[in-house]
């Protein structure tokens, strides 16, 4: 485990994943072993088997925060979303104190498709914890999308067609701004939304491109 963790620190993931595989066939019952495998899986987009070193780390220490971060950020790559939530929270609630765990709840329900719920936590993960930017840019991810939902969409356009639209989007916008800080892709998104409310509150239709969606890309 120690050559494994030495290849780690000179960013030779290949070698430390095959010296980790050693490390845990001589000394199965190491937990450090088993995460060091983990990690260095992870480094290799090896998710499948990052998610197997995390389990074997958990049977030996079931409390363990850093096997639960590894195996719910390898169920996230894998697209097992509520199995990424559930483990998150789970270490969320071992160690509250880390925005990372929090965050990966967000991004498996952003990444599900419940957008709702995902903005919903987005808003009490900002709260608990102001400072951190992973919260504010998953925050600032999901007030859009929650912006792009809500309006009409045909032929990759978004359209302000109707009263509540222009209220919800003017409210989202209204949210982003109250934000302690955007970045150009959600200021160029807000600058696009008001020039369709503009156009929406004149009974015009107008409609905007769908660049937004590379936001998405950052999970």
């Amino acid at each position: 485990a120690l050559d494994a963790a030495k290849y780690m620190e000179e960013k030779n993931y290949t070698s430390a994943l095959f010296a980790a595989n050693e490390a845990t066939r001589q000394h199965p019952e190491s937990p450090w072993a088993w995460y060091v495998r983990a990690v260095a899986a992870v480094s290799l987009d090896r998710y499948e088997e990052a998610e197997y070193s995390a389990r074997e780390m958990l049977k030996i220490e079931p409390s363990s925060v850093p096997a639960l971060d590894l195996l719910s950020e390898s169920c996230l790559q894998l697209e097992r979303y509520d199995e990424a939530v559930t483990l998150a929270r789970r270490a969320r609630e071992l160690d509250p104190s880390e925005a990372d765990y929090a965050c990966r709840v967000v991004r498996a329900l952003f990444l599900k498709g419940d957008h709702d719920a995902a903005l919903k936590e987005a808003r009490e993960v900002q709260k608990a914890f102001p400072k951190s930017s992973q919260a504010l840019h998953i925050l600032r991810t999901c007030l859009v999308q929650d912006g792009e939902n809500s309006m009409s969409r045909q032929s990759g356009m978004s359209y302000i067609t109707n009263e509540r639209q222009i209220e919800h989007v003017a409210w989202v916008v209204g949210e982003l701004r109250g934000l302690p800080s955007l970045d150009d892709e959600t200021n160029q998104w807000v600058a696009e939304a008001n020039r369709l409310l503009e156009h929406a509150r004149k009974r015009h239709y107008a409609g905007a491109p769908t660049w937004y969606w590379i936001l998405a890309g950052v999970f």
